[in-house]
């Protein structure tokens, strides 16, 4: 054992023997709940519709965005919840359709703007006969 000045003896300052836990799991495991219950809520409030064609996603993403746009000096950006929320609104579900019509009507107005079609790589798996021009 370690010499241990008098003053310091019996002082929980001293690292030795065996340490009782700071925080047992019994006493984490309600916190633990109160997170599932709140990111099952989240969940719930996040799917419902509401009668003017929003999903409550879009809800929390404009909330999480006013929060993290007035937050002081914008601090709260750092964790992008409102970035990890959208992909969830409804505006990023929608299936978006271009007629062939309004393809060629682009092309037509922006010359060039299909030009990364005609630039790919021709691949082989056939040996190592892989190259790109």
């Amino acid at each position: 054992m370690a010499f241990i000045p008098a003053r310091y003896q019996g002082s929980d300052q001293w690292t030795y023997g065996d340490q009782p836990l700071a925080h047992p799991v019994s006493s984490q495991i309600p916190a633990y709940m109160g997170f599932g219950a709140g990111i099952a809520a989240t969940g719930m409030l996040g799917s419902l519709e509401f009668s003017n064609g929003k999903r409550g996603f879009d809800y929390l993403a404009l909330a999480a965005r006013g929060i993290e746009e007035y937050s002081p000096a914008r601090i709260l950006r750092t964790f992008q919840v409102s970035s990890m929320l959208s992909p969830l609104e409804s505006a990023s579900r929608v299936t978006r359709y271009f007629s062939p019509g309004l393809i060629q009507e682009i092309s037509k107005t922006n010359p060039g703007w299909l030009d990364h079609r005609n630039t790919r790589e021709r691949l082989s798996l056939r040996g190592r006969t892989t190259k790109s021009w």
